[in-house]
């Protein structure tokens, strides 16, 4: 038989392991801010802005200044009867490739290169050709 009278054992917690702080950034951490980040306004940087009646516009950054509190805005796009209202905006380099998705499901795939750069404001060149009743919904 065993002896009822034993004193319980006090119960000592086992040291934890030190945990060691990082010294500087994951190897996979960029440490410059990432390309195309706010800020950029360089010449190679372009915004596709597409409706949806199949026009879209090219432009530059750099032709859109910076704006602050209060301010009304830019107008990228002339925005009419013709070429409908706007769907998508896109950021673009020189040699992407831009899909089309229309609510029909055609597809027009085109590199960018194929849409001229142009200034901020016009209404745009005819991106995709649309059947009746059909309309841009996608921009990939």
């Amino acid at each position: 038989m065993q002896d009822m009278n034993v004193e319980p054992q006090p119960v000592v917690p086992e040291p934890e392991a030190e945990v060691q702080q990082p010294t500087g950034p994951a190897p996979d951490t960029p440490t410059a801010p990432a390309e195309g980040t706010k800020g950029e306004r360089g010449p190679d940087k372009q915004v596709l802005f597409v409706t949806d009646k199949g026009y879209g516009v090219r432009t530059t950054l750099a032709e859109f200044r910076k704006a602050h509190r209060g301010t009304k805005g830019t107008r990228a796009v002339f925005l009419n009867e013709k070429n409908g209202k706007l769907i998508a905006a896109k950021l673009v380099e020189d040699g992407d490739v831009v899909t089309v998705m229309t609510k029909n499901g055609q597809a027009g795939l085109f590199g960018i290169d194929q849409v001229r750069l142009t200034g901020r404001g016009l209404s745009g060149v005819r991106l995709v050709t649309l059947e009746e009743g059909d309309e841009v919904v996608a921009v990939i």
